[in-house]
């Protein structure tokens, strides 16, 4: 086993692998063209957006102040509605304490509109009686004028009677 494995190559065997290795650095030679030209693109894209954020820097440090401006207001305004909120409830609970005022007096009112009722029925009952009143006292009346009539009819009489010799 003294002998050397690379006699047993064919005879361009040798040569052939070589020029294998020299085709294969040669595409090793390419790629390190294409990578570096990859790298140089790279680099010139990175400054690219290196630039564009330095371009861009400024415009997001104002949209995050402005965004930090809403914030504040938005903090405000829910302040204020929560104001609002407490004032409704108030509201609320004043309305409710007036329809239990207004419950009240409208049962009350019921009440006195079944009293207002019940006099109504009382006055037509004495209309009704004044009626029969005014009718009894316009026949009294007639009957006083017939008393006075047939007294001044006596009276007549009586002084003719009176002023009448007697023979």
């Amino acid at each position: 086993m003294s002998e050397e494995i690379t006699h047993q190559f064919p005879n361009n065997g040798f040569e052939k692998i070589l020029a294998r290795f020299d085709s294969i650095d040669t595409q090793l030679g390419s790629i390190s063209i294409r990578m570096d030209s990859f790298d140089i693109r790279l680099v010139s894209l990175e400054e690219k957006v290196d630039r564009r954020v330095m371009e861009t820097r400024p415009i997001w440090e104002q949209v995050l102040q402005r965004l930090d401006g809403v914030d504040i207001r938005f903090d405000g305004i829910e302040t204020c509605l929560s104001g609002v909120d407490t004032r409704l409830d108030g509201i609320e609970t004043r309305l409710n304490g007036v329809e239990t005022r207004l419950n009240g007096v409208e049962t009350r009112l019921e009440g006195v509109e079944r009293k207002l009722e019940a006099v109504e029925n009382r006055l037509g009952k004495v209309e009704h009686e004044l009626y029969a009143l005014g009718k009894k006292f316009r026949v009294f009346n007639q009957e006083i004028l017939d008393v006075q009539n047939a007294q001044e009819d006596f009276e007549e009489r009586v002084t003719k009677l009176e002023t009448t010799p007697t023979n």
